[in-house]
């Protein structure tokens, strides 16, 4: 990721969004570890909404038609509407699914991100970090294995009446892991944050869907965007860049099965703050 590409978007273009104040769990079933988004605009919302549903098919489509690999029904949607510096509209259309690893090695495959800041620089790095952290979701869910094909990652970027959107898109040669992805755990997460800009609180719970107690525990993460906590409660909370691992306190410590413990962290951000769909305690997955 050496150089970056910025310019105008036109009518569509594709990248990564989550909405604020949304609850993501993970357990229980397949998690949403790819998302398809797509931006659309035209002349009114109506039309900016169906250009971005259009695209979002197409991205999908076209990520199943070079992969090879399968990918489920709907888990996850929201969307976001923006306002264009030129005073047209523009929908930004998520679509988040469980998708298989690659059948066979697939070249040049494009993984999108969005975000948004008060300069168009910091709107462009912050897409790529999207972007990126969108490939590592899937990899981590799916034990495909990529690696950068020698093209950059680039970033369009476009002026809204307030500050800049970006979509970053980060290119991988992709195929299937001869490894087996993280062992799934007797385990749910769910994060449920609330957002304003440039700060935001989040509730994370940690469900024991086992039968048998958990004693001891450690939650570890990797937040999509650029947030950076500053406060925690009921937990001991360390962050290296974007990863988190959150411990138990001694009077924590045991989740019975069927039961459940909560924390919380409060902190900053200011070019993303995406939630997080990817959660593992004790080193075993809980997706």
């Amino acid at each position: 990721m050496t150089s970056r590409r910025l310019g105008l978007i036109g009518a569509l273009v594709a990248g990564l969004i989550l909405s604020a104040g949304t609850a993501v769990a993970a357990g229980g079933g397949a998690a949403p570890d790819l998302t398809f988004t797509a931006v659309g605009t035209g002349d009114t919302t109506a039309a900016a909404q169906s250009a971005a549903a259009a695209a979002v098919q197409a991205e999908k489509n076209t990520f199943v038609q070079r992969t090879g690999a399968a990918c489920g029904a709907t888990l996850a949607s929201s969307q976001q509407e923006l306002r264009l510096s030129s005073g047209g509209s523009a929908v930004a259309l998520s679509v988040s699914v469980y998708c298989g690893a690659p059948a066979t090695t697939a070249f040049g495959v494009l993984v999108y991100g969005f975000a948004t800041s008060d300069t168009q620089i910091s709107a462009a790095d912050a897409a790529i970090g999207a972007a990126t952290s969108n490939e590592s979701t899937y990899l981590r869910a799916t034990g495909a294995t990529c690696t950068p094909p020698g093209a950059p990652a680039s970033a369009q970027t476009w002026q809204l009446t307030q500050g800049w959107a970006a979509v970053g898109m980060y290119p991988a040669n992709c195929q299937a892991s001869t490894s087996s992805p993280p062992p799934a755990g007797s385990c749910q997460v769910t994060y449920t944050a609330s957002n304003w800009p440039g700060g935001f609180t989040a509730d994370l719970t940690i469900t024991n869907t086992g039968s048998s107690a958990i004693n001891g525990w450690t939650l570890s993460f990797t937040f999509p965007g650029d947030q950076h906590i500053t406060n925690t409660w009921t937990a001991t909370v360390a962050q290296s860049g974007a990863s988190v691992t959150a411990a138990n306190l001694s009077y924590d410590a045991v989740i019975a099965p069927g039961a459940s413990q909560s924390f919380g962290v409060q902190g900053t951000w200011s070019g993303s703050d995406m939630s997080p769909t990817g959660f593992t305690v004790n080193g075993a997955s809980c997706m």
